[in-house]
């Protein structure tokens, strides 16, 4: 068998959940509670939207920009030198027929090479790193 209802008459703020509205109540006292009157308005727009009271499991919107670690950076700078040097030293070897810097002489390999450690090296500076 259920619990009796609860009930309250029209004027009742405090209520414990759901309310059933006393048979006794006319139209008028129900609708003059449910629309507030223009100087009630007024108020609550002085006094701007209420804001939620501050809670204990509050969490931290997540940071839209990652920062990497400075180690980062640094193999990033390394790989950047290191693939401009190849392509540099590629291209000194064609100077003379006596420089040979690399193994097997002056190869376009080398260049594609340096240019593809340079650009890998970007991936390591966080150039291209998605926000999230």
């Amino acid at each position: 068998m259920p619990p009796p209802k609860r009930r309250s008459k029209p004027g009742d703020i405090e209520h414990h959940g759901r309310v059933t509205v006393s048979r006794g109540a006319t139209d008028s006292q129900l609708t003059a509670r449910a629309e507030p009157s223009l100087e009630d308005r007024a108020k609550r727009y002085e006094r701007g939207p209420a804001s939620p009271a501050p809670s204990s499991r509050y969490t931290p919107p997540i940071k839209s920009v990652r920062l990497r670690p400075g180690w980062h950076k640094t193999v990033g700078g390394l790989l950047l030198a290191l693939g401009v040097a190849i392509a540099i030293v590629n291209d000194v070897m064609l100077l003379g027929p006596s420089t040979n810097l690399l193994p097997g002489g002056h190869n376009e390999a080398y260049l594609f090479l340096g240019v593809g450690i340079a650009g890998y090296s970007t991936r390591w500076f966080g150039w291209f790193d998605r926000a999230h």
